[in-house]
């Protein structure tokens, strides 16, 4: 049972992860028609060191998924990434690696979905070389709530 609860409370927390995430890379706007499928999670990026990032995606029916990125918003040199299939093998996740990415750069980046690049344009900045000294910004969230306890609705948040 205890297991049981701790699962719930993991997949509450990695739900309200993908909507705070969502939230911010722009998720509201993007739930529109893409092409031949809608994004339903993401893009969301993660896992960024000095050289590299991953980013993760969720469409709602099978196409190409790929991204194009630089460090110039107009995308006037733009590199793209490997293209993946999203299928329903994982739920039409598709989770992309992008290496090769300079330290400490603020890269813009967009989906490219079945070869047509999306309008909406994101942002993410690579780390500082290890050793280096740097400021940063995260955010954090937690689930407080398990729906099958009634009991966790109390308490609050925040002080």
């Amino acid at each position: 049972m205890r297991q049981a609860k701790k699962l719930d409370d993991l997949i509450c927390c990695f739900a309200l992860f993908l909507v705070i995430s969502a939230m911010a890379s722009g998720f509201g706007s993007q739930a529109a028609a893409l092409g031949q499928a809608n994004v339903t999670h993401g893009p969301i990026v993660g896992a960024v060191t000095s050289n590299s990032a991953r980013i993760l995606l969720r469409v709602d029916n099978p196409l190409e998924v790929r991204y194009e990125f630089d460090t110039d918003g107009k995308f006037t040199n733009s590199l793209f990434t490997e293209s993946k299939s999203a299928d329903s093998v994982f739920d039409f996740f598709v989770i992309i690696d992008i290496q090769n990415l300079n330290p400490d750069t603020k890269y813009y980046y967009r989906p490219v979905l079945n070869g047509t690049s999306e309008p909406i344009v994101n942002t993410f900045s690579t780390f500082p070389v290890k050793g280096l000294t740097s400021t940063f910004t995260f955010a954090f969230g937690g689930c407080q709530q398990n729906f099958r306890d009634e009991n966790s609705y109390v308490g609050r948040v925040f002080p």
